[in-house]
Order: structure tokens, then C-alpha cells, then sequence
């Protein structure tokens, strides 16, 4: 049986997408890429 993930950390989604940490939390902070903050820790939606 295969793991199934609703979200994807930041680091995750950016070897997912193949671009840099910077780049996806520069897209958080203009509101761009929708995330799920849990404690300190911020996770991308794993759409499918």
C-alpha cells in the first residue's frame, strides 16, 4: 500500500516543482500558492 499525502512541506513541493525554498515562500507571502500552517511549520496542498 502506497502513503497518500494531502499536503507537502515546502521543501517537498519544491523538488516536486523543481524550484528553490525562496521562491515558493516569496509565492506564500504574496498569496500565491495556498498553504496550511501547522505550528511553525507551513505545507503546501496537494491537489489532485
Amino acid at each position: 500500500m502506497t502513503e497518500m499525502k494531502i499536503a507537502l512541506s515546502i521543501e517537498e513541493t519544491a523538488d516536486y516543482i523543481d524550484s528553490g525554498r525562496n521562491t515558493l515562500r516569496k509565492l506564500v507571502e504574496r498569496n500565491k500558492l495556498p498553504i496550511l500552517n501547522v505550528g511553525r511549520r507551513s505545507f503546501a496542498a496537494d491537489e489532485c
